[in-house]
Parts: structure tokens; sequence; C-alpha cells
């Protein structure tokens, strides 16, 4: 996980594989934006815009992608002149907050819903089976199609 995400407005940013194969490897939704978008993002497996994920605290800025660069420029040059001793106490202060909030644990965990997800539901080899027998466009339509057809990506 990064400290500090920027990324492009018209990015598309999600986690689909969720919709047929398994829960996430990586447990981090709950801690990056509200239950209410966690859940809806991780029993959706939907995608969100680069300026979706930035308001809902996913990311921490977005920017037009023809600015991006400049703009992530921008934000790091005054940063970098913060010693580097002060930004490390700043970022262990935070990064200990959430480990009082159980932000470990909850990490440490997310590998058994994964391996459980992925290998003891009735339908795991749903995805599988599809690929086998249609390839990777049709597994991936298998997964999507109910997605697609109310215009979701």
């Amino acid at each position: 996980m990064v400290d500090i995400a920027f990324v492009a407005d018209d990015a598309r940013i999600g986690y689909p594989a969720m919709r047929g194969m398994t829960a996430p490897d990586t447990l981090y939704f709950p801690w990056k934006m509200s239950m209410a978008r966690a859940k809806y993002l991780q029993l959706t497996g939907n995608s969100a815009t680069g300026k979706e994920t930035a308001e809902i605290g996913w990311v921490a800025k977005s920017f037009p992608a023809t600015e991006l660069g400049g703009q992530v420029m921008r934000e790091l040059r005054p940063m970098s002149q913060i010693a580097p001793d002060l930004l490390a106490a700043n970022k262990q202060a935070v990064n200990q907050a959430y480990e009082i909030m159980g932000f470990r644990t909850a990490l440490a965990q997310g590998w058994l819903w994964h391996v459980l997800s992925s290998r003891v539901r009735p339908d795991a080899d749903g995805l599988r089976n599809a690929m086998q027998n249609g390839g990777l466009k049709a597994a991936l339509q298998w997964r999507d199609a109910a997605f697609k057809k109310e215009g979701f990506e």
C-alpha cells in the first residue's frame, strides 16, 4: 500500500475479480472509505473513476489526465522540503492510529477469506470453467454480463 496516491480523473479503479473468483486478497476497502462504499465496491466488484476514488478517500487526489504529472510534482516539491524525520514521525503517528484500530490484524486475516472464497464455495470454479470452455473473453463475459447489462463496467 502506498502512502499517498494520485490518479487521473478518468482512471478506472476496481477489483472485478470479486464478481466471480474470490474475496480480495488484501482487505483494504474498509480502511480506505466508509463502510457503505466499501461494501458496495466489494460486493459488486464495480469500479470507480479516479475522480470518484478521490471523493470517497480511496486515493488522496485526482487531476485531469493531461495535468497529472505536473500536479503530482506540484504536490511533491514543497513536501520534499519537510525534514525526513518529521515526515517519518507523521507517517508513524497515522500508522499507529490504524494499528490501534486493528489494521494489521484485518490485513493478516484477509488471506483466509481469499482462499476460502476461491476454493470452498459451491461455484468457485465457475470462472475457471468458463475460461476453459471459451477462453478469457468468455470468462470475463460470464463474470461481468449482469453488471454490463445494467450499465456498469
